[in-house]
């Protein structure tokens, strides 16, 4: 899991948006002074903040974590509400899962709440229940809500004040960190997947 921090600046509020080196290099240097902690904070120094809301002690950074309640499986829709609301220049710390987690559940969940929140799943209930775009009742492959017509795991959504629709919004990615083991196995280690394939828990 990656947790990357984020900038939004609407594009049409500057008639010139960073077009040369020297506004680039400013922008950075303003992101490293105001938002320093952004940058270097890492997963431990928010973690143990559950909800999505205003980092603690600032003024202009937003924390969303990944667990059952923020994010949403497959699909895309302008239907979802927005977990937090922020201004242009602000900074997003968002937590991501991957869906093959689960492909190794001892090193990519255990241990971590958000994933096992995420892939939880028993004979009552799943922790996220709808998986994919595809319809709600399960009449085509008989997979459960959305069919598992699409795969990613997706956090969010954001929303920028003032943003509206047609309008270009710029993010830059200041920084991501590979989201830390959490089982004490394997403690200090981080683990991904390079697999694309259509199999496992998602097609259950």
């Amino acid at each position: 899991m990656d947790e990357s921090s984020q900038s939004t600046e609407r594009h049409h509020e500057s008639p010139e948006p960073h077009e040369d080196g020297n506004g680039r290099r400013d922008f950075l240097k303003g992101a490293l002074l105001a938002g320093g902690a952004v940058a270097s904070a890492g997963v431990g120094a928010v973690a143990a903040q559950a909800q999505p809301g205003r980092v603690p002690g600032t003024l202009n950074h937003y924390y969303v974590p990944a667990t059952d309640k923020t994010v949403h499986w497959g699909y895309f829709s302008k239907l979802l509400k927005p977990l937090v609301e922020v201004s242009s220049g602000d900074f997003v710390t968002i937590e991501v899962l991957t869906h093959h987690a689960n492909d190794d559940a001892e090193r990519m969940v255990k241990g971590d709440p958000g994933a096992e929140s995420v892939f939880y799943w028993d004979r009552q209930r799943k922790g996220v229940d709808r998986r994919g775009a595809g319809p709600m009742q399960p009449t085509l492959f008989g997979r459960g809500a959305g069919e598992g017509l699409g795969v990613h795991i997706c956090t969010g959504p954001v929303a920028v004040k003032g943003a509206m629709p047609g309008d270009i919004l710029e993010v830059r990615i200041v920084d991501v960190t590979p989201r830390p083991c959490a089982n004490s196995q394997y403690k200090g280690k981080s683990f991904g997947s390079n697999a694309a394939a259509w199999w496992g828990f998602h097609y259950k």
